[in-house]
């Protein structure tokens, strides 16, 4: 971790422009970058001497906040909810990039017995055989439904109870034994307490999501902002996005 971090700040010193002022930078990011971010953002806030501030949150709710004026420099969430500010016009199409690439993954109550997932026919018996099962209400969500269709068992799914919740409500689905079987973005369980995560969706049942960072249309420090987009996307950043469960953009 030393050396990671000293390569973070070699490579920043590069990255960064020099500046006669620090500045800081609002970021509005999606919380499946969360885990990555916060160890990535203080090497540059080191390296650089600018400071960012970063509001959290899912890409519907950031939708809503940006639409509904919130400030900020960059905005990363999926490729689709950014293209959506696009056309709103609150944020810019110049230089956006991709960042990072989400996996879905599979999660079970801590110590229960994990189900077999090794294939997309394995993980069709898996959800056959649960009783209940919780998806993300998040933006995988309406992925995970069609996953169900593509599986062909969308139908006999209706007879098994299917929950869809968000944030500390789906994490407790799964705490709790309330679902026997969960499904959400992997940087998100992972490394949560209280359930054991089992991996990505199999081959043939497998979901992507696709995370950008774009610039606000009124960014008070676009400079900064490129610098910081720029140093999110090397090869030392993607490392610590591997270590995540994320893959580089």
């Amino acid at each position: 971790m030393r050396r990671l971090s000293q390569a973070f700040a070699v490579c920043a010193a590069f990255l960064v422009p020099a500046i006669a002022q620090a500045a800081e930078i609002k970021l509005i990011a999606s919380n499946a970058v969360k885990e990555a971010y916060e160890q990535l953002l203080p090497a540059y806030e080191k390296a650089s001497g600018n400071k960012v501030t970063v509001t959290w949150g899912g890409t519907a709710d950031i939708m809503k906040s940006v639409n509904d004026g919130a400030p900020a420099d960059i905005v990363l969430i999926t490729d689709f909810g950014i293209d959506g500010l696009v056309k709103s016009g609150k944020l810019v199409s110049a230089g956006s990039t991709v960042v990072a690439k989400s996996p879905v993954g599979v999660a079970v109550p801590a110590g229960a017995k994990k189900p077999d997932i090794s294939s997309a026919a394995a993980l069709k018996a898996s959800l056959l055989a649960s009783k209940s099962v919780a998806f993300t209400g998040g933006p995988s969500n309406a992925a995970l439904y069609k996953m169900l269709d593509t599986l062909g068992i969308a139908e006999a799914m209706k007879a098994k109870k299917v929950r869809t919740e968000r944030g500390p409500a789906f994490n407790n689905m799964i705490i709790t034994g309330e679902a026997d079987i969960a499904f959400s973005q992997a940087s998100e369980l992972f490394s949560v307490k209280g359930l054991d995560y089992i991996g990505t969706l199999p081959k043939g049942a497998e979901i992507v999501l696709t995370y950008v960072a774009a610039y606000h249309a009124k960014a008070a420090q676009p400079e900064a902002a490129k610098a910081l987009v720029k140093f999110l996307t090397t090869q030392q950043a993607a490392q610590v996005l591997k270590k995540t469960a994320l893959e580089p953009g």
